[in-house]
């Protein structure tokens, strides 16, 4: 079982006095089945914003214009980034940040509503983590994740989820989205309830797997918003890497094994520039198996960024590598 993220406020930052930086591994690959004619995820990765400052994200697109709508925000999300990182460095808290991402996430929907990109039924998720001076905040939008990894005193590890999914099985998001008068059941064929609960108009438009997402116009008269979750969590020098994927990652595995294969592989003394891609091939080999009966078998899109974090004092996960088994 992943730990419950309980959000960390303190003033005084536990890793912010002896927080290094990050070094950050990223690897993306197109799915496969019906329809799938190019990746629509996208990735960010910013080591070093400035020296104490550091990006990385993912952006899970979807819909006919889903790689468009994904590459859109990506851009506008660096620019503005790059535009006010000494600000957020110097201003970097939980207030600040939370108004920071929720501002900025509407201006970009601003602006890509106002662009050539048809919205009307595509969309992105997003999940980002920003690290300023050992404090992590994360920007959470749909059903990508985050999750870090933690060294316990008996070298074992444990899994923190960084952020919660917005899907509409989750019963606080289910409830605004009724709420606001759209519903929620699974598609159905020829009368059998088919895949995940999604968020339907009153008139069953729509047919959304999540509940939170940027663009997907038509659907905000169902309840699909475009506001992030933001989170603030104090980083320790026992932690040793944080994960962040779109749901291709996630769908196949859980946030413990996610987390254990990176232990496992670190372990095995295999190439680190070649985690990513592992993981991803890891992860479509679930896929396939999970598929191999059927007649037209179907792989999302995956996407996996690991960034290891590095400290002034204390060992990192290469010189004392942890392995931890699956499951």
């Amino acid at each position: 079982m992943s730990v419950p993220f309980v959000e960390d406020d303190k003033g005084e930052e536990i890793g912010a006095s002896s927080f290094k930086d990050v070094e950050i591994l990223g690897f993306s690959k197109m799915g496969f089945g019906s329809g799938k004619t190019e990746c629509q995820d996208t990735m960010t990765m910013l080591p070093q914003l400035t020296p104490n400052l550091h990006f990385f994200a993912v952006y899970d697109g979807h819909g006919i214009k889903g790689k468009d709508v994904s590459s859109f925000v990506n851009s506008q999300m660096s620019i503005t980034l790059k535009k006010n990182a000494s600000n957020i460095e110097k201003l970097a808290t939980k207030d600040y940040m939370t108004t920071f991402f929720k501002t900025t996430f509407k201006v970009i929907e601003n602006k890509l509503n106002h662009s050539s990109i048809n919205t009307t039924s595509s969309g992105t998720c997003c999940v980002a983590v920003l690290i300023s001076n050992g404090k992590c905040f994360v920007a959470n939008l749909g059903d990508s994740r985050a999750v870090l990894c933690r060294e316990k005193e008996d070298r074992s590890t444990i899994t923190i989820e960084l952020s919660q999914d917005h899907k509409p099985s989750r019963e606080d998001e289910k409830a605004r989205v009724i709420g606001v008068g759209g519903f929620v059941e699974p598609a159905y064929y020829n009368g059998m309830a088919i895949g995940p609960l999604r968020v339907w108009t009153n008139n069953k438009e729509g047919g959304i797997a999540v509940t939170r997402a940027m663009g997907d116009r038509h659907g905000r008269k169902a309840g699909i918003i475009s506001e992030p979750e933001v989170t603030k969590f104090d980083l320790e020098e026992k932690d040793r890497f944080i994960i962040v994927a779109s749901d291709g990652l996630w769908d196949v595995f859980t946030s413990e094994e996610a987390v254990a294969f990176v232990n496992e592989y670190m372990a095995s003394g295999k190439a680190k520039s070649n985690l990513t891609r592992a993981m991803v091939r890891e992860a479509r080999k679930r896929w396939e198996r999970l598929d191999d009966s059927q007649d037209d078998p179907y792989c999302d899109d995956i996407t996996v960024v690991v960034a290891f974090l590095n400290f002034n004092t204390g060992a990192t996960l290469m010189e004392t590598p942890v392995k931890a088994p699956l499951g």
